[in-house]
């Protein structure tokens, strides 16, 4: 998983961005009105940036990365030049890829590439066809286009890379949709089409050929153009068919209906009868879904990434009526400290309707399905929460203004959860006081507040507020007065309810943080929810956690062959390289509709991409020179035994035969001059100790963070500074080892590999030659085995075998 995180990384974080001052045809028209989902994006120049030929240069992993110039030269056995590859690869302008439709047989997929000159691709296929290559099974044209049909890439499961046997990217692909051949053909060298059907392909062309006529392709489609008709310019968009992926599932799940896939799923987790899943998924009224759209924009001058996406309802579902709350401006903000790590807020102004609606909405739904167990069972909870005085109802209508739950970063020094607190708003605040000590404090309700105002608590003045609390602090509550007679009840974990009083009365609420007041003209001005991520500070507790577990557990510890904690754990590198990053969201509901919007503040430009990209390539880079080394430390070891002295260099050791194949020489860290570069040996004594842990190997020029890895004479890879290096020679030149005081290496009897130990040879592989094996036993009993060609007739030849025996 982590050979990937390169590759997931760039999936992930890869921004998309619009083409200028070019015409480009809406690749949606090339794809069927009854496209069940479709998505594209524009990708420019990203490619081209981000994925440079040296990218994955001296990534060595088991997992066959997306490189497309391999994939069409190891694959499909095409034709091209090292710099056609590139022009190819650079040269990709949008994407669009497409799920037609779901048969018995599978899916049918297509996808469509805009590109600024296809003809060496279409020249390359052209010539591939002719040369008869097996990969190309067959070409047909129509009208004027090849369309050809080709063998689908199929990748082998590495046993050796991968222990577990897992399936490449594209064998997993082909396994899933039932992959055997697919269609490619190449539309005016602008557009290439690949799908998993010939008539996909047929009618994709036909599309792309009269694109001012798009009745029969999804931008004829009214559902499709009702979704996206709120959003202007996507640089990237997905578009779900739900009612068409609704009726596709009933279709293939026969008698069980569309949710017939979901109940058994909910039966197996939850343990219900079908009557409960039923009732339950009848809540969701999933029949009135129509279709989801979302598009996204990203401006790499304010280093924002902003992403709209909308349900559309054929009739409002009752959940979403029962739901239905004000849009009003994100409250608190003030509050708010400035260093949440989460925060999510509603504007409920009408509490005790709200709560009735939803009850009445439950129990109507729940006594036309005659499950009054339900209507039992809320009833129950109502009369449980509220005791014998029935003060829930009260207890809601004095809540208003708005209300939110925030999460909190902890102290450094804190090894306890993150401290989190809810703010309700209050219409009244004297009331509202007045109400809990009166009323509440003796119902089930005020349980939390009566431990808070116990005998044995204490009460805190922060800023003229007091903060009632248990003498532990795991739970506290406080009133603050807000504009007017409103006021908040804010009650949490002590630190939280300190912290958030704080932010009110120093100026460190939301509304002051830079980041988000960058995002926050862009999010909606109005909205029901709110919600508030500070992303950055989300990893860099992940990072602490990591850490600490990886101190702490030696048994849930990774090997560390070289004290490079960064190398073993992404995390910390992560929390830097999203240390700015905040997301808020909003959402807001309209008649037959709901609407999202999500904003990335802080978001990484290109550049800061393709460097933690190159970061992680450079990390795979380090395991290869570990396991190179482990060669080099035993070829060093076998040199010393048979020559009776150390070698000077690793070529020596190379011409020995000791070391197997020169690549295990070669340090991936860049050539000179187009020559490769081995690793350098140390220069140490004749009769230097090889238990020592003195320098044996290094990288003659540093790598990844601008350090040395060496490896020494006891067996132990270390992460060396320059500074340290030099050092590190003088002290081999005199036999003397690495002090043990230093941070060279905490355990040398920790082996110098994770897995397969790259030292073992590998299995010589037996191809087998295609034959079929034919058992013939004789009138004596006797069993001869023949092998017969499996392209000739079995029976033939067996009938042959048989006649000459007797």
């Amino acid at each position: 998983m982590r050979k990937c995180l390169a590759v997931m990384l760039l999936a992930l974080c890869v921004p998309l961005t619009a083409q200028e001052d070019e015409q480009h045809t809406d690749l949606a028209v090339a794809f069927p009105s009854t496209t069940l989902v479709y998505g594209s994006a524009d990708v420019g120049g990203y490619l081209e940036a981000l994925n440079p030929s040296e990218l994955f240069a001296g990534l060595d992993v088991g997992t066959r990365l997306p490189d497309l110039g391999d994939f069409l030269r190891d694959r499909i056995e095409l034709t091209m030049t090292d710099a056609e590859f590139e022009a190819l690869q650079g040269g990709v302008n949008r994407a669009a890829l497409g799920l037609l439709d779901i048969a018995v047989a599978g899916p049918r997929l297509q996808l469509v590439i805009e590109h600024k000159d296809l003809s060496a691709l279409a020249r390359a296929l052209k010539q591939a066809h002719a040369d008869g290559v097996l990969s190309m099974i067959d070409m047909e044209d129509y009208y004027g286009v090849p369309i050809y049909e080709i063998e689908a890439p199929r990748g082998s499961r590495d046993t050796e890379a991968d222990p577990f046997g897992m399936a490449s990217p594209e064998q997993a692909l082909a396994d899933w949709a039932a992959v055997a051949h697919v269609w490619v053909a190449i539309h005016g060298d602008k557009h290439l089409v690949i799908a998993t059907s010939q008539s996909a392909v047929k009618d994709a062309v036909d599309y792309l050929s009269y694109p001012e006529d798009p009745l029969d392709t999804l931008l004829g489609n009214s559902r499709y153009k009702e979704a996206m008709a709120e959003f202007k310019d996507p640089q990237a968009q997905l578009f779900i068919n739900v009612q068409s992926v609704i009726n596709t599932v009933e279709r293939l799940a026969g008698d069980g209906g569309s949710s017939g896939p979901l109940q058994d799923i909910v039966r197996a987790m939850v343990g219900v009868g079908n009557e409960e899943v039923q009732f339950y998924i009848g809540l969701i009224q999933y029949e009135q879904f129509k279709s989801f759209a979302a598009a996204g924009w990203i401006d790499e001058q304010a280093l924002t990434l902003r992403i709209d996406a909308r349900f559309v309802f054929h009739n409002p579902p009752g959940w979403l009526d029962a739901l239905r709350v004000e849009a009003r401006p994100m409250p608190f903000t003030k509050l708010i400290p400035a260093d949440s790590t989460f925060a999510m807020t509603t504007s409920i102004d009408d509490a005790p309707t709200l709560y009735g609606t939803i009850k009445e909405f439950l129990k109507s739904r729940a006594a036309t399905a005659g499950h009054t167990d339900v209507i039992d069972a809320l009833e129950e909870a109502e009369e449980m929460l509220q005791g014998e005085d029935a003060l829930l109802g009260q207890l809601l209508g004095h809540m208003g203004v708005g209300q939110a739950f925030v999460v909190l970063p902890p102290h450094a020094d804190s090894g306890r959860e993150p401290p989190s607190a809810a703010i309700l708003g209050l219409k009244d605040r004297k009331a509202a006081e007045l109400f809990l000590y009166e009323k509440c404090m003796d119902s089930p309700i005020g349980s939390l507040f009566r431990e808070a105002e116990s005998g044995l608590s204490s009460v805190t003045f922060l800023h003229g507020v007091e903060i009632h609390h248990d003498p532990a602090n795991t739970f506290a509550f406080a009133f603050m007065d807000l504009d007017g007679d409103a006021g908040a009840l804010v009650m949490g974990t002590y630190t939280a309810v300190e912290r958030i009083i704080k932010a009110s009365f120093e100026d460190g609420g939301m509304a002051h943080m830079g980041t988000w007041n960058r995002v926050h003209p862009l999010m909606a001005k109005v909205a029901g929810p709110h919600m508030y991520i500070n992303f950055g500070a989300i990893m860099k507790m992940v990072a602490t956690f990591t850490t600490m577990i990886r101190f702490w557990d030696v048994e849930a510890k990774p090997v560390d062959r070289d004290d490079t904690e960064k190398d073993d754990d992404p995390m910390p590198h992560l929390a830097d390289f999203f240390g700015e990053t905040v997301i808020v969201g909003s959402a807001v509901s309209h008649e037959s509709s709901i609407s999202f919007r999500v904003i990335a503040g802080g978001w990484p430009d290109r550049e800061r991409i393709r460097t933690l990209a190159i970061h992680f390539r450079d990390v795979e880079r380090n395991r290869q020179i570990r396991d190179d080394y482990a060669r080099v430390m035993d070829a060093s070891h076998a040199h010393f035994a048979i020559k009776g002295a150390p070698a000077t260099a690793v070529s020596a050791l190379l011409e020995a035969g000791l070391l197997d194949q020169e690549e295990w020489a070669v340090d991936p860290f860049g050539v000179e001059d187009d020559t490769p570069r081995h690793y350098a040996v140390a220069p140490v004594p004749a009769d230097v100790d090889i238990r020592q842990a003195i320098l044996l190997a290094y990288q003659a020029k540093p790598g990844l963070r601008g350090n040395h890895l060496a490896v020494l004479w006891n067996g132990h890879v270390v992460e060396l500074t320059p500074a340290a290096l030099a050092n590190a020679l003088v002290l081999a030149a005199e036999g003397k080892p690495l002090p043990p005081e230093g941070d060279w290496y905490k355990d040398a009897l920790r082996p110098l590999y994770e897995t397969t130990d790259p030292r073992t040879r590998p299995e010589p592989e037996w191809w087998d030659e295609g034959g079929v094996e034919v058992r013939v036993i004789d009138d004596q009993g006797n069993e001869i085995l023949h092998e017969v060609d499996e392209d000739k007739d079995t029976m033939q030849e067996v009938e042959k075998i048989l006649d000459k025996q007797k």
